[in-house]
């Protein structure tokens, strides 16, 4: 990569690090929050159901995704 690309990458990146600070913390939470739902949801129902220990229910709640 010649010094031009890798001078115009390094500005690419800093432009994008600049419009997510804008964006900050409410798109962490619409990013995560509706997962960390889903998975609590499908562990408890692990636990209801299946009798599952609630350390592998929730660990496949946050694998399982539909």
């Amino acid at each position: 990569m010649g010094p031009k690309r890798l001078t115009k990458k390094r500005g690419d990146n800093n432009i994008q690090k600049q419009k997510n600070r804008k964006v900050g913390p409410v798109a962490v939470r619409l990013l995560l929050l509706p997962g960390i739902v889903e998975a609590l949801v499908v562990g408890g129902v692990m636990i209801g159901v299946f009798g599952m220990p609630p350390l592998f229910a929730f660990a496949v709640g946050f694998v399982v995704k539909p």
